[in-house]
């Protein structure tokens, strides 16, 4: 179980701006997930989920703009879902919402990674 007792409050939770601002390219970030889920050894953990929970947002934020458009509504629809899995993983409170909970977790996730090694699955 993740150790969610010094989380933030809900109401400190980063815009997608602020929590996906030195992301890894989306290609690259699924590639590299793919790749991990793909090894014969690949035990996904907390990581791998958080950071598939991110990019499925950020696909879903992107299509916002098209909401008309076949697979808008699906994207958001896999993002909020993996999101309440990640939730649910680490036994968070329930009064997070689930997508800005995922961009919390990934900032902080991210600002715990060394700054200048290349952000790759562990």
């Amino acid at each position: 179980m993740f150790d969610t007792t010094k989380l933030p409050a809900p109401a400190d939770l980063p815009t997608p701006e602020q929590a996906y601002a030195n992301a890894p390219h989306l290609a690259a970030e699924t590639t590299l997930l793919h790749a991990a889920s793909m090894a014969p050894e690949a035990e996904l953990d907390r990581e791998w989920y958080l950071r598939h929970a991110a990019l499925l947002d950020r696909v879903a934020l992107r299509l916002a703009a098209f909401d008309s458009e076949p697979g808008a509504a699906t994207a958001v629809e896999e993002a909020d879902a993996t999101a309440v899995y990640l939730l649910d993983m680490d036994q968070a409170p329930r009064d997070y919402d689930p997508r800005p909970y995922v961009r919390q977790q990934y900032a902080l996730w991210l600002t715990s990674q060394d700054a200048d090694a290349d952000i790759s699955y562990s």
